[in-house]
């Protein structure tokens, strides 16, 4: 039995980075260990080892070691819980999802001639590199703030005094709040606008709720090749396009603490949903060389991955607030503002280059 000893360092270079905010660049940046079940068992260490389909995505010079044909399948099953505590009070939730990793075909073509090439390998496989497939929940009776105060703060930072700004400038926040009444003018002794409220008073208790959960992942599609050289220098290469599939819904609920039900609130719930898609491209080359027969050196190369990203966004805001406004609940959506439509950003999303130096000593 052959016993690896692998070690690998990873040099990350960090460019500017451009994105709509760090969360976003940190998700598509942050990328996981994946691939077959030998790579994950050794930690994603296996940047020298060679004869393994995942080297395709770290260092594509490992599959040069095959000297035969080969198709990979790598089905997974993760399992998450999360547990939380906001304001002495715990909670729990749990996400579970089916995922394919690292699965493909490798082609070995041998070179019967008595030059130094000794094959050649091409390979075309997919790999699941990042999972967003989560669940968060916690709640607890919050006696200092609400979270209606942000949508305040939207049209008090922005000096909004006119209530038809209020109710249609912010079609993703304050204007929500606005024309369903969670928040609402308060007047001076003129009857002009001298600023805003909320109608959810921290002062008696507010029961808060929030569960955010997310879902999708980023997927490599690799076309990669390598060549063999007196079994000794193995040299490879791979032009990777990465698939980006995120998901967040976010709904978070505010309610009465108190069972007062003359005081002009009930409760408000949020519902917030974004969805990221797109593509990028990236390249990357490697080697591995074998001094003795035993100790195998690589290094790998991956240029920054160029994305091109799309959002899409929407806003709901339901409200209770016993009959204030006008009896019964009261709802609206970002969509109202656009025909329906969820808001869309496009941008571009630059990430790292990556420097990988690995070893590995075989006995």
């Amino acid at each position: 039995m052959k016993i690896l000893l692998s070690i690998a360092i990873f040099v990350v270079a960090l460019p500017k980075i451009y994105a709509q905010e760090p969360a976003d660049a940190l998700r598509y940046s942050w990328i996981t260990q994946s691939g077959t079940a030998r790579n994950q068992a050794i930690g994603g260490a296996g940047g020298s080892l060679g004869g393994e389909f995942s080297t395709m995505f770290m260092n594509p010079a490992g599959i040069g070691f095959y000297k035969t044909s080969e198709f990979v399948i790598t089905p997974g099953y993760n399992m998450q819980k999360s547990k939380s505590v906001y304001k002495e009070t715990n909670a729990s939730a749990k996400s579970n999802d089916f995922n394919l990793g690292a699965t493909g075909f490798l082609f070995s073509i041998p070179n019967s001639n008595t030059s130094k090439v000794k094959n050649f390998t091409v390979g075309l496989g997919i790999n699941k590199t990042a999972d967003f497939n989560s669940k968060i929940y916690y709640q607890g009776i919050n006696n200092n703030s609400s979270y209606s105060e942000k949508y305040l703060e939207e049209l008090i930072n922005n000096n909004v005094t006119d209530p038809n700004k209020a109710a249609t400038d912010y079609p993703f926040g304050a204007s929500l709040a606005f024309n369903t009444f969670l928040i609402d003018t308060t007047m001076a002794e003129d009857s002009s606008v001298s600023g805003y409220r909320s109608l959810a008073d921290f002062r008696y208790g507010l029961n808060q709720q929030n569960t955010i959960e997310s879902s999708g992942g980023i997927t490599d599609i690799a076309l990669a090749g390598a060549v063999n050289l007196s079994d000794k220098l193995f040299i490879g290469g791979s032009i990777t396009v990465p698939v980006v599939n995120f998901k967040r819904k976010t709904s978070f609920t505010e309610s009465d603490a108190s069972a007062n039900t003359t005081n002009n609130f009930n409760y408000f719930e949020v519902d917030e949903t974004l969805q990221t898609t797109g593509f990028g491209v990236n390249g990357k080359i490697g080697l591995i060389y074998k001094p003795v027969e035993y100790i195998r050196l690589g290094l790998a190369f991956h240029t920054p991955t160029f994305y091109e990203l799309t959002d899409k966004y929407t806003t709901e805001i339901i409200t209770d607030l016993d009959g204030y406004g006008g009896a019964g609940t009261k709802k609206q959506n970002s969509g109202d503002f656009n025909n329906g439509a969820p808001g869309e950003s496009k941008y571009n999303l630059t990430t790292p280059y990556r420097l990988i130096a690995s070893a590995s000593y075989v006995f």
